[in-house]
C-alpha cells in the first residue's frame, strides 16, 4: 500500500497546507508530487514544515477506493418501505438472477470537502452486466395508398423500442415494416401519345469575318444559326458547332524600311595621314522590321560616308588614298531572298534582286545562280537515299548555352530533306565555373569500380567557387577509361578495320551457306533410305497370268 496520497492535493497550497512527509510541491512538474529522486533538498521541491496548518483553509474532496461488485437495489419511490432490482422490475426470479445489474460505489470521503473546498467529480456508481432485450411497439396504422389509380401499395411499421435492447440485449427478430396491395383500384388512364420532338435545322453559314491580323498568320470566324421549335414545343438543339474558324493572312508581314538622319561629322583619325589633316566620318542607320513581330526589329548602319579635311579646315569628300566613293555600295538595298529554281535537275538557275535607294548606285541590281546540278537519271530512279547522321559536334561553349551539329550526306538520287541539323546545347552555368581552375583527368578505377577528378579554387572572392571540387563516377565493366564506340564491334574487329556493315553481311551469307549443306545432306539422305513397294496385285492395269485373283472394276 502506497504511504503517499499526493494525488489528492490538486494545488500548491493544498499540498503544502496538507503537510504530508512524502508530499512537497514541484515547481517544474507544477503538481504535488513525491520528491525528486528521493532527493527532500531539490530547490523546486518544496515543503512547508516549519510553520503549522491553517486548519480554516479550503480542502478539497477526494474519492475513496471503489467497493466490490454487488446486485443494484434501489427504492421505487421516496415512500416506498420495500425495494427492487434496477431496471428489471418485471422480470422472474430465474431471469433476475440472470441478467441482474451489478454496481460498484465509491464515497466522496478521502478526505471530505471542508471549509469550501470543491467536491468530487466523476461518477459515484458503476453499472455492470445490465442487460436489456428488445421489444416491438405496437403496429402503426396502415398508410394512404402510394397512387390513386393501377397498381398501389399501403404500409405500416413498427419499432424495436419496447425497450430498446442495452448492456449486450438481443435485438427485435422480424421484419419493422409490413406492405399490402391495395385492392379495387381503378386502373390508369393511358397517356396520349406525344409527337416525337423536333430536331432543329441550321441556317446557312454567314460571311466569313475579317481576319484577325493583316499578315503573318491570322484567324477568321463565320457562323450560323439554329431553327428550332421553342423548347415547349419540344424543340431539340441542331447537331454540330454553331461557328467555323479558319487560318488567314497566313502571309509574311512586308519588312519595313526607315532611315535616320546623318549623324554629326566625327573624327576617326587624326594622325598617320600623308600631307596632314584628318579623316572624318558619319553614318546614317536603317530600322528594319515585320510590323506584326516587334522582336524582328533590326537596327544596322545603313550607310557611311568619309571625307579628308586638310588642318585649315577644308574638307574633301571621300579617302584620300582612293578615288572610288564608298557610299557606292552603300546606295543599295540589301539582297532579296533567292527564288524557286528553275529546274528541278538537270541544271537550272535561279536570281534575287536589289533595289536602289540613293542613286547613282553602281553594280547591278541582279544576280544569277546555278541550282540542281545533280542528274535528272537519279531523279527518275526515285527517291535519294541519304547517309546516317554523324554524331553530335562538342558543344560549342563550354559553360552556359551553346550550339552543336551534325551533318549526312546524299548518297544518291534527289535527297528531301536537310543535310545540316543544329540544335541548342546546355552546358554548366558560367557562374559554377567562376573562380575554379580546370578539372583534372579522371583518375584510375579504385577497387569500389569508381573514378574521381578535383579541380582548386583559385579565386573565391564575388561569389566564387560554388560547387564541388570532387567529383565521383562509376567506371564502365567492359572498357575501363576508354571511350565507347558507336559499333559496340570487339577490340580485335576494330583494329582490324571492319566496318559494321562488313561483319553483319559476313555473319547472313554463312548462315545462308550452312542452310543451303544441310538442306542437300537432307535430301540425299532420304532419298537413299526411300524403299520401292511392289504394287497390289488387286490395283494391276492388265490380267497377270501367274495371280489367279479377279480384276478390280
Amino acid at each position: 500500500i502506497p504511504a503517499s496520497q499526493c494525488h489528492r492535493h490538486k494545488n500548491r497550497q493544498n499540498c503544502l497546507n496538507a503537510q504530508e512527509p512524502y508530499c512537497g510541491w514541484n515547481e517544474h512538474l507544477m503538481k504535488c508530487d513525491v520528491a525528486p529522486m528521493d532527493n527532500h533538498l531539490a530547490n523546486h521541491w518544496q515543503q512547508e514544515v516549519t510553520r503549522c496548518p491553517i486548519l480554516t483553509d479550503p480542502v478539497d474532496g477526494g474519492w475513496s477506493a471503489w467497493g466490490s461488485w454487488a446486485s443494484c437495489q434501489h427504492s421505487t419511490s421516496s415512500s416506498s418501505s420495500h425495494t427492487r432490482s434496477h431496471l428489471r422490475p418485471h422480470i422472474d426470479s430465474a431471469d433476475q438472477h440472470m441478467d441482474s445489474c451489478q454496481c460498484q460505489t465509491r464515497e466522496c470521503n478521502n478526505p471530505p470537502p471542508q471549509n469550501g473546498g470543491a467536491s468530487c467529480t466523476g461518477p459515484k456508481i458503476k453499472v455492470s452486466n445490465c442487460t436489456v432485450h428488445g421489444g416491438w411497439t405496437a403496429w402503426s396504422a396502415w398508410s394512404a395508398c402510394s397512387q390513386t389509380c393501377g397498381f398501389a401499395i399501403k404500409t405500416r411499421r413498427r419499432t424495436c423500442t419496447n425497450p430498446a435492447p442495452a448492456f449486450g440485449g438481443r435485438v427485435c427478430v422480424g421484419h419493422d415494416h409490413d406492405e399490402i396491395v391495395c385492392i379495387e383500384m381503378p386502373p390508369c388512364p393511358t397517356p396520349a401519345k406525344s409527337q416525337p420532338p423536333q430536331q432543329g435545322q441550321w441556317s446557312s453559314w454567314g460571311p466569313w469575318e475579317t481576319c484577325s491580323k493583316p499578315c503573318n498568320g491570322g484567324i477568321r470566324m463565320r457562323r450560323r444559326t439554329c431553327d428550332k421549335q421553342s423548347s415547349r414545343e419540344g424543340g431539340v438543339d441542331c447537331p454540330g458547332c454553331s461557328f467555323q474558324i479558319e487560318d488567314c493572312n497566313t502571309h509574311a508581314c512586308p519588312e519595313i524600311k526607315r532611315y535616320s538622319s546623318w549623324t554629326p561629322w566625327l573624327i576617326t583619325n587624326s594622325s598617320g595621314v600623308s600631307g596632314g589633316g584628318y579623316v572624318e566620318k558619319r553614318m546614317r542607320f536603317s530600322c528594319k522590321a515585320q510590323t506584326e513581330d516587334p522582336s524582328s526589329i533590326r537596327v544596322q548602319v545603313a550607310k557611311e560616308e568619309e571625307r579628308f579635311c586638310r588642318n585649315d579646315g577644308s574638307c574633301l569628300k571621300g579617302n584620300i588614298n582612293s578615288q572610288n566613293n564608298l557610299d557606292s555600295e552603300n546606295s543599295w538595298s540589301e539582297w532579296s531572298s533567292w527564288n524557286s529554281c528553275s529546274k528541278k535537275c538537270g541544271g537550272g538557275t535561279q536570281h534575287r534582286i536589289r533595289q536602289c535607294e540613293s542613286p547613282p548606285c553602281e553594280g547591278s541590281p541582279l544576280q544569277n545562280r546555278v541550282c540542281n546540278m545533280h542528274s535528272c537519271r537519279d531523279e527518275e530512279t526515285g527517291p535519294g537515299q541519304w547517309s546516317c547522321w554523324t554524331d553530335w559536334s562538342a558543344c560549342s561553349v563550354s559553360c552556359g548555352i551553346g550550339v552543336k551539329s551534325r551533318s549526312r550526306d546524299c548518297l544518291s538520287g534527289s535527297c528531301e530533306g536537310p543535310s545540316f541539323m543544329r540544335e541548342t546545347c546546355e552546358m554548366p552555368s558560367c557562374e559554377s565555373l567562376r573562380g575554379w581552375e580546370s578539372w583534372s583527368q579522371w583518375s584510375t578505377c579504385d577497387a569500389a569500380g569508381q573514378q574521381s577528378r578535383k579541380r582548386i579554387c583559385i579565386d573565391s572572392s564575388n561569389g566564387g567557387c560554388t560547387g564541388p571540387s570532387r567529383e565521383v563516377r562509376e567506371c564502365f565493366d567492359e572498357y575501363g577509361n576508354e571511350e565507347i564506340t558507336s559499333n559496340a564491334l570487339p577490340r580485335s574487329v576494330v583494329a582490324a578495320g571492319l566496318s559494321v556493315g562488313a561483319v553483319v553481311g559476313g555473319c547472313i551469307v554463312g548462315f545462308l551457306a550452312g542452310v543451303g549443306l544441310a538442306a542437300g545432306v537432307a535430301f540425299f539422305y532420304l532419298r537413299k533410305r526411300k524403299v520401292r513397294v511392289p504394287g497390289s496385285p488387286h490395283y494391276i492395269s492388265k490380267q497377270n497370268p501367274y495371280v489367279a485373283v479377279p480384276l478390280k472394276e
